[in-house]
């Protein structure tokens, strides 16, 4: 029994001695560990805060949509052939997607129906983890009434972490498509594409 004992605590001081030998390059495995865990974690939180996005957009919170957006974020629509429109602050991109989309008013239309699906993202984190850009394709049905409408397009969005917390700074919608549902899409503005 003695020399088991003795045979476990020489173990033991082994143990001990590589593990305070090798605390230097624990300390480094440790600390790429937490980088790559909060870049991991920040890439799943530009994808959310994108699908809060098509989410709040699709029932016209447009005040909610407003509020994920940086304070000096932007927004801009470029529909290729006529001016981009450019709205800058959570309250002007509020009342430029809701003037463009909502009728000028809040919540989904009585008869109508708004499905944005956002997918297929392309996501690049800063060497910093603190901006990143992402590129989705954007699938957008809309519906009133008898009327229905497929619009498609690409979001480019630069994203920012503000206080711990990822915001919009830069969405840019490139419109591609849009069209009646029974007449099927064209090129956006009927033109052909750049």
């Amino acid at each position: 029994m003695a020399g088991n004992a003795r045979a476990a605590l020489a173990a033991m001081a082994l143990m001990l001695g590589q593990i305070s030998s090798g605390a230097l390059a624990q300390a480094d495995s440790v600390d790429s560990l937490a980088r790559d865990l909060d870049r991991v974690e920040s890439i799943r939180a530009v994808k959310t805060l994108t699908r809060s996005y098509a989410q709040y957009a699709q029932h016209g919170l447009w005040t909610e949509v407003g509020a994920l957006f940086a304070p000096s974020g932007a927004y801009l629509f470029d529909g290729q052939m006529k001016p981009i429109e450019i709205a800058k602050g959570g309250p002007a991109i509020a009342a430029l997607l809701r003037a463009r989309y909502g009728g000028g008013k809040d919540g989904p239309a009585a008869d109508g129906l708004s499905t944005i699906l956002v997918e297929n993202a392309i996501i690049n984190l800063s060497t910093d983890g603190e901006s990143a850009r992402g590129r989705w394709n954007a699938m957008i049905f809309h519906g009133a009434g008898a009327q229905a409408r497929i619009e498609g397009g690409i979001f480019v969005i630069d994203y920012l972490r503000e206080g711990g917390v990822w915001k919009i700074g830069t969405l840019h919608y490139y419109p591609q498509f849009d069209g009646a549902y029974a007449d099927g899409w064209l090129n956006w503005g009927g033109g052909g594409l750049p």
